[in-house]
């Protein structure tokens, strides 16, 4: 059974699991949603991973992408700088990734609460008044 399919069997409840029934590999390392490709992981199992677990996988994204945007910063800022010689700074990257764990949670509970009160709708009222409210808190 591979990794990922250990993960979501201990962390969800065993009627949850998008592919309870599949998870029994004839001899395979993986399971269906996360058989490598020659690129990597497939589109379905990235999907599967953000459905079944979408905090973990907002988290994730945030840490991901924040760290990579400190690193590219850096590296624009020593251009203009023309400090070739400076190295990164590895300390800014870990902080902006510790502040995206912290914050996920926050803006994901904000964030739901906002679909519970205002609805799930994208209709111009419904994103207008989730705008609003978002500036107002």
């Amino acid at each position: 059974m591979c990794l990922y399919s250990q993960l979501l069997i201990t962390s969800m409840p065993p009627r949850e699991h998008p592919a309870l029934s599949q998870l029994a590999h004839a001899g395979g390392d993986y399971c269906q949603f996360c058989a490598p490709t020659a690129e990597g992981f497939t589109a379905e199992s990235v999907k599967t991973f953000f459905q079944a677990r979408p905090l973990q996988a907002q988290m994730l994204s945030a840490v991901v992408l924040s760290v990579l945007a400190d690193l590219v910063a850096q590296m624009i800022s020593r251009r203009r700088e023309r400090a070739r010689g400076a190295a990164v700074s590895w300390m800014s990257a870990i902080r902006l990734a510790v502040w995206s764990v912290v914050c996920t949670p926050m803006i994901h509970a904000w964030l739901r609460l906002l679909d519970a009160v205002l609805g799930k709708g994208t209709s111009w009222s419904v994103v207008t008044e989730k705008l609003l409210m978002d500036q107002v808190k």
